[in-house]
This record gives C-alpha cells, sequence and structure tokens, in this order.
C-alpha cells in the first residue's frame, strides 16, 4: 500500500474512529494495523493527531490536536 492509499485509508476511517465508542476504536485500529503493517501506538497518535512534518520551506510544524 503506497503513502497516498494509506493516507484516504485513514482519513475514512478517522471520520468514524471519532464517532465510536470505546469498543468500536478498538476494531478500527486493528482493522488499519492489519490492513497497513504499522504500528498500533504510532497508529493511535495519527488518529489523534494531524501529523505534519516539515511545510514547504522544510521547516518543522508543531503537531496540531483534530478534535
Amino acid at each position: 500500500m503506497n503513502i497516498e492509499a494509506k493516507k484516504q485509508y485513514m482519513e475514512t476511517l478517522r471520520a468514524r474512529y471519532f464517532k465510536a465508542d470505546k469498543k468500536s476504536k478498538s476494531l478500527i485500529l486493528d482493522e488499519y494495523c492489519k490492513n497497513t503493517g504499522e504500528e498500533r501506538k504510532y497508529v493511535i497518535k495519527k488518529f489523534n493527531y494531524k501529523v505534519k512534518l516539515k511545510d514547504k520551506k522544510g521547516y518543522k510544524k508543531i503537531n496540531m490536536m483534530v478534535k
């Protein structure tokens, strides 16, 4: 799975993730980790934060909460 496909997949699951209860969130995380091969703790951070490491000029940006 390439990077763009992972981003699209994460965005579709993110909408469901924020509306879900605790048990459903766990199932969504399991599904994403199984399909992409990424670590669970990293995925939790990706879902909770808008990860943008560098802007166009190459400077690091601060992660912003997306709730």
